[in-house]
C-alpha cells in the first residue's frame, strides 16, 4: 500500500507544481503536439502547461474535460479524465460518506486517471472549509476499493500568466459559439486546417473577442488569430513552419472516403453547428439516425451524419468538413448506381404487359431493387422506371434497362424491392449455373462417409487422379478430379464395384463420321466438347456436347456416338441450359 501510495503522490505532484506556467501553443514541443494530435485527434484544447520536466495539457474531448501528461520528449504519461459522480463505484462513494462526509468534507471534482504503465484508477478530490487551501485526494481501484490518499496544498498560485500573448484571462468554449462572420473567414482562408483551440477573451487586449488556433494535419506549429468584440481579424501569428507548402490555403482537396479507415461514433451535440445548420436548412423532415468524426493522419477531419426521413428506412449519407461544407452525398440509388450506371431519362418506352399509373425517378426505387440492379447491371443505362398499381399488380415498380445494340431488359420488383421477373436470358443462364452448384454443393460428401472399398479401388484405377470431390449419383458415389490436367468424373457402387468413368476427350480427334453427323443434322450448332465413356457393362460411346446462341440465350445438346461413330443417341445426361454432365 505504501508503495501505491508513494506512486500516487509522485504522479499528483506532475499535475500540481508550483512553479507550474502557462505557455503559448508554439512553444510547446513539438513531439509532444505531435504525439497528443495522434492520441487525441477530437480534443479541443484549454491551456498549455510547462511542469519543468512534463507538459500538461488540458481539453475537451468528445464532450469530456480532461487533462493530460506528457514528457519533454513527447511520451505520454497519463490521463485523468472528469467523470460524473454515477461513474464512480459505489464502494469508493460509501469509502468517502464513512470516513469524510461527517468530517466537513465535500467532493469537489471526480476523475478517472489511466497511465502508461496501463493501471487506471479513480479518483475524488475532496475540499473543506477548516482546510481552505489544501485539496484531499482520495484513490479507488476499478473495483472501488480504496488505494491511498494524498493532501495538496494549493496556497500558492498554480500559474502566473495565460500563456496567450496580450491576454490576461480567457474562458474556453465550444466550436459551435464562434461567430459565423469568423467561421466564413477561416473557412475562406484556412480550408485545410483544424480548430485545435476557441478561447473568449475576458480581459486584457481584445477583450470580448476571441482567440482561435488553427493547425494543419501533421503540422507541430500553430496558426495563432485573435480577433476583436465585433468580430473583425486584428492579428495573426503564423509561423512559417505552421503554414503549408505549396498549395494555397484556398485550395480543397479532394475528399476520398476510402481512405478513412477508422469512423468514430459521436452524439448528435458534438456535430459543428454549422454541419447542424446545414442539415436542418436542407432536410427539413429528416431524422439523424447516427454520427461519426473521421479522423486520419495527415487528412483533414469530416463528419459522417447519416439521416433518413421519416417513416423511411432508406438513409442518406452527408459528409462535412468542420465548416460545414458538404463533401460528399450518398443517397440510397447512389450506393447503387456510383460507378457505371447511367440515367436516360429522355427515352420514351411503351410497357405492353402492365399498364403503369406513375413514372418516377429511379431514386424512389426500394433498396434492395436497387441494389440488385447495381449487382448485376452495372453497364447499363436505366430507360424507364415506373410505380405500378393494376389489378394485375399491386405496388410494385416496372425498369427497363438498356445496353447499346442489345434487347432491352424488363425487371419487376413487388412493393419490397424483391425481384419478381427478368426477361433477361444471360441472367437465367446465371441463376441455372448458381443453382447447379447449389445442388453440387449439396449433393458433396466428405471422404469419411465414402466407403473404404470405394475409396480404395478408386484409388488402385486411378492412381495419378488429384482434387478429388465426392457427391452422391442416386445410391452410388461419384468422383470428379482431375488426371493430367483434364477433368474426369467416375462412378462406384456402395460395394465398391465400377460403373463407369468419362474421360475428357479432344474434340479435334473426334472421327469423321462423328464430325459429319453433326455438320448435316446440327447446322448452326459448334462442338463444346466431348468425353469418352468406359462402361462396366462394356456400352462405351462417345459423349459429344453442341452449342449454339439464339437471341444471346445458350443451347446445349448432347449425343452419344459409339467408337465407330455411329449415332446412338441424344446424351439426356447433359444440362441443356449449362452444358454440364
Amino acid at each position: 500500500m505504501k508503495k501505491i501510495l508513494s506512486l500516487l503522490i509522485l504522479l499528483n505532484l506532475c499535475f500540481l507544481q508550483i512553479r507550474a506556467q502557462k505557455i503559448n501553443v508554439n512553444e510547446v514541443p513539438d513531439e509532444v503536439i505531435a504525439n497528443f494530435d495522434k492520441r487525441f485527434p477530437d480534443a479541443l484544447v484549454s491551456s498549455w502547461t510547462n511542469m519543468d520536466n512534463e507538459i500538461l495539457v488540458r481539453f475537451i474531448n468528445k464532450g469530456e474535460n480532461a487533462k493530460a501528461l506528457f514528457s519533454l520528449e513527447g511520451k505520454w504519461l497519463n490521463t485523468y479524465t472528469y467523470v460524473k459522480n454515477t461513474e464512480i463505484p459505489q464502494e469508493a462513494i460509501r469509502y468517502y460518506e464513512t470516513n469524510y462526509k461527517n468530517k466537513g468534507f465535500v467532493i469537489s471534482n471526480y476523475g478517472f486517471t489511466q497511465k502508461v504503465d496501463g493501471k487506471s484508477y479513480y479518483q475524488l478530490d475532496l475540499t473543506s472549509s477548516a482546510e481552505k487551501n489544501k485539496i484531499t485526494e482520495l484513490y479507488f481501484g476499478i473495483d472501488g476499493k480504496f488505494m491511498g490518499t494524498n493532501v495538496i496544498d494549493i496556497k500558492e498560485p498554480l500559474v502566473n500568466k495565460t500563456g496567450i500573448k496580450d491576454v490576461q484571462a480567457y474562458k474556453t468554449v465550444h466550436l459551435e459559439t464562434i461567430p459565423e462572420k469568423i467561421i466564413t473567414e477561416i473557412k475562406l482562408n484556412y480550408k485545410n486546417y483544424n480548430i485545435k483551440q476557441v478561447a473568449s477573451i475576458t480581459e486584457g487586449k481584445n477583450s470580448g473577442g476571441f482567440y482561435i488556433v488553427l493547425r494543419a494535419p501533421g503540422k507541430t506549429k500553430s496558426i495563432e488569430l485573435y480577433y476583436d468584440k465585433f468580430n473583425t481579424l486584428i492579428e495573426k501569428i503564423e509561423p512559417e513552419e505552421a503554414v503549408i507548402k505549396d498549395v494555397t490555403n484556398t485550395q480543397i482537396k479532394k475528399f476520398d472516403l476510402k481512405l478513412y479507415k477508422n469512423p468514430q461514433p459521436i452524439k448528435t451535440k458534438e456535430l459543428p453547428t454549422p454541419v447542424m445548420n446545414y442539415i436542418k436548412t436542407n432536410y427539413n423532415g429528416y431524422d439523424i439516425s447516427s454520427c461519426a468524426q473521421l479522423v486520419e493522419e495527415g487528412l483533414q477531419d469530416a463528419y459522417e451524419v447519416k439521416i433518413k426521413k421519416r417513416g423511411d428506412k432508406n438513409k442518406i449519407h452527408l459528409y462535412f468538413d468542420m465548416y460545414g461544407n458538404l463533401l460528399l452525398k450518398i443517397e440510397p440509388i447512389d450506393n447503387v448506381f456510383e460507378e457505371n450506371v447511367t440515367f436516360d431519362e429522355n427515352v420514351e418506352q411503351n410497357v405492353t404487359t402492365l399498364q403503369p399509373n406513375t413514372e418516377i425517378s429511379a431514386k424512389e426505387l426500394p433498396s434492395p431493387a436497387s441494389n440488385f440492379i447495381r449487382k448485376n447491371y452495372k453497364e447499363y443505362f436505366i430507360k424507364k422506371v415506373m410505380y405500378i398499381d393494376n389489378q394485375e399488380m399491386k405496388n410494385s415498380y416496372y425498369v427497363q434497362l438498356k445496353k447499346q445494340a442489345e434487347n432491352p431488359i424488363d425487371l419487376y420488383f413487388d412493393y419490397m424491392g424483391n425481384l419478381i421477373s427478368n426477361n433477361d436470358p444471360k441472367w437465367k443462364e446465371k441463376q441455372q449455373e448458381s443453382e447447379n452448384l447449389k445442388e453440387q454443393e449439396k449433393n458433396k460428401i466428405t471422404q469419411r462417409d465414402i466407403p473404404e472399398i470405394v475409396q480404395k479401388n478408386f484409388m488402385k484405377k486411378n492412381p495419378k487422379a488429384t482434387n478429388i470431390e465426392w457427391e452422391k449419383e442416386n445410391d452410388n458415389f461419384l468422383a470428379r478430379f482431375l488426371l493430367n490436367g483434364q477433368k474426369a468424373k467416375t462412378c462406384y457402387t456402395p460395394e465398391g464395384n465400377w460403373v463407369y468413368t468419362a474421360l475428357s476427350f479432344d474434340k479435334n480427334r473426334l472421327s469423321n463420321p462423328i464430325k459429319t453427323y453433326i455438320q448435316k443434322n446440327y447446322s448452326g450448332y459448334k462442338i463444346e466438347y466431348a468425353m469418352q465413356i468406359q462402361r462396366a457393362d462394356k456400352q462405351n460411346y462417345f459423349s459429344v456436347v453442341l452449342l449454339r446462341k439464339i437471341k444471346g440465350q445458350k443451347e446445349f445438346v448432347g449425343l452419344k456416338f459409339n467408337n465407330s461413330g455411329k449415332f446412338l443417341d441424344n446424351d439426356e445426361n447433359v444440362d441443356p441450359d449449362t452444358g454440364e454432365q
